[in-house]
């Protein structure tokens, strides 16, 4: 079996090579790299300027693809136009012509965007507008009619949806094509052998979150609530705000801190969230999980992470109290690694990849 993944959002596809190369699967990458973040790719597109023969190349690179690979995964619907040299219709024939063409449903998307707030609870839109894109009409999944027509399309060819995440999995039960989804899969996580122990019990905490896009995951209130807690826990604890750095700088700032403060319009938990677990740090992230009813997401809710809180004073108390649970974090750190192994293992994950490609090539 050959496999071409598709996309980079947070190291999930890089990840989840990682994990079917060692079951034996011949795997490649094609992606951006995800920005600034220079994740690793396999396939280095051209990039070509004049239009009529960039769209010659997406033609011919289609075709060549669809020769050499069983599966092509998706990240997302529109991640071939964000690649390099690449235009987003010419996805389409690259779905439809695929022998099994996977779509992952693990970033916004037109359903995420529509139906977020209303079935999960909490929803990242509405800050996302108003910090990171700064207009109300400015979500491409919900008013670039282009994007969305494109959306559209790859979900209609594709062969099978498989939602990564709670919120993902709720969402698209109300999309034109939720017959396609499958039973959601966890996100992959490649667990440390070793990880970090701060001993020195009388050193400040290093109490860190990751920036991102600001309106995404929350960082306005974030803020706010580290110059508060600043003035309170200054002689315990340091707080930071740093990010948009590539990711080898990133996973060595990872290393110093205790306690990570990750998104606050969220339930679940995304990538950033489940490395730091991996790596025994204490995690605040998110909001609702106790209210998820779906059986299947129970695990879920009890996950050793602390919720955030939705206003500043929420968050200023919440971080307040899992400081003054220090005596609690070894515990605390044993469970995340724990917790980690026993739902994301990118082994694990793989493994269920090959299984649904397997029961769907035939």
């Amino acid at each position: 079996m050959k496999v071409l993944l598709v996309g980079e959002f947070s190291n999930v596809h890089n990840t989840l090579q990682q994990g079917l190369h060692e079951l034996g699967v011949t795997v490649d990458t094609l992606n951006s790299g995800d920005g600034y973040r220079k994740y690793h790719s396999d396939i280095q597109p051209i990039k070509i300027k004049n239009n009529f023969i960039r769209k010659c190349y997406n033609d011919i690179l289609a075709n060549y693809l669809n020769r050499k690979y069983d599966v092509i995964q998706f990240m997302h619907e529109l991640e071939w136009g964000r690649i390099a040299g690449l235009n987003s219709k010419a996805a389409l024939p690259l779905v439809r012509n695929a022998r099994l063409s996977v779509l992952l449903l693990a970033g916004c998307n037109w359903e995420y965007a529509r139906f977020s707030k209303e079935k999960v609870g909490i929803s990242p839109c509405e800050e996302c507008l108003k910090y990171d894109l700064k207009k109300k009409y400015a979500c491409s999944h919900l008013y670039n009619k282009g994007n969305r027509k494109i959306e559209y399309a790859i979900q209609k060819n594709v062969d099978i949806i498989v939602p990564m995440s709670y919120e993902y999995d709720i969402c698209s039960k109300y999309g034109p094509f939720a017959d396609k989804v499958v039973d959601p899969i966890c996100l992959p996580m490649k667990i440390p052998d070793c990880h970090m122990k701060r001993e020195e019990k009388s050193k400040k905490l290093l109490i860190y979150h990751p920036l991102n896009r600001e309106g995404f995951k929350g960082t306005t209130m974030i803020r706010e609530a580290f110059e508060i807690l600043r003035k309170r826990h200054g002689d315990v604890a340091e707080f930071i705000i740093a990010g948009k750095m590539p990711y080898e700088e990133y996973t060595k700032l990872i290393e110093r801190v205790d306690i990570i403060v990750d998104q606050k319009n969220c339930a679940t938990f995304g990538m950033a969230s489940l490395e730091v677990m991996a790596k025994g740090k204490i995690l605040i992230t998110g909001n609702y999980r106790k209210n998820i009813s779906e059986s299947k997401f129970e695990y879920v809710k009890n996950a050793p992470a602390f919720e955030l809180g939705t206003t500043v004073e929420e968050i200023v108390n919440n971080i307040s109290s899992v400081i003054d649970q220090r005596a609690k974090y070894e515990d605390l750190r044993e469970k995340g690694i724990a917790y980690v192994k026993t739902h994301h293992d990118y082994k694990k994950v793989a493994q269920e990849f090959v299984n649904l490609y397997e029961s769907h090539l035939g």
